[in-house]
């Protein structure tokens, strides 16, 4: 039957117009490659525990070189409690993980996330029960972009790189991770803002791809 891994942020959940990411970079870098700072960011971020946000983005910000006094990580701090705070199912995401699990297939949650309100998010919105697997980067200890997360996630869902799909909103990072495990990677472009081989622009078009 084939198995699922779903992004969770701008894939299944919306979190406002503007991503808490491109307004971190905004914020943190004012300038400069997003794709990069991205990448430098999650890898600092989000394969760890930390004991507060504030910690979190002193952290990151020492890290990375960029001043951040505490009206900066206060802005940053309510950029991410506030994506949180919105942060709703996609209306073609229930409707499409109820017939996929009627349907008997197989899937994974996979994230990039800090150590907090992700988690919060699943809760609040009942997703837990649709999924065999629930990979967070921060508990993992490595990105989605690691071929042995995707790895590890088809060894517990007892599926091949041959029969499983990635399903994400970004090309920097969900697509690049399916590249770079040899998996099919179907891109969620809801606005066709995007240029990628494999694009959908709703979620229940995945149904297609099985």
């Amino acid at each position: 039957m084939g198995a699922v891994i779903f992004d969770f942020w701008g894939t299944l959940v919306n979190g406002g117009a503007r991503s808490p990411l491109r307004r971190t970079h905004r914020i943190l870098a004012k300038e400069g490659d997003f794709g990069e700072f991205v990448e430098k960011f999650e890898s600092i971020t989000m394969v760890k525990t930390f004991e507060s946000q504030q910690e979190m983005f002193e952290h990151a910000a020492k890290e990375m070189g960029y001043e951040a006094n505490a009206e900066t990580i206060e802005a940053l701090i309510g950029v991410w409690n506030k994506n949180a705070l919105l942060a709703e199912p996609f209306d073609d995401a229930l409707p499409t993980l109820e017939t996929l699990k009627e349907k008997g297939i197989k899937m994974a949650l996979l994230s990039n996330t800090a150590s907090f309100l992700t988690e919060e998010v699943i809760e609040r919105l009942k997703l837990n029960d649709f999924f065999d697997v629930i990979a967070l980067s921060y508990k993992e200890g490595m990105l989605k972009t690691d071929p042995k997360m995707i790895k590890k996630i088809m060894k517990e869902l007892g599926s091949t790189k041959d029969d499983t799909i990635l399903v994400g909103d970004s090309v920097e990072t969900d697509m690049k991770a399916a590249e770079a495990s040899k998996l099919k990677g179907i891109l969620i472009d809801r606005r066709g803002r995007r240029e990628y081989d494999n694009k959908i622009n709703v979620l229940g078009q995945v149904l297609d791809e099985l």
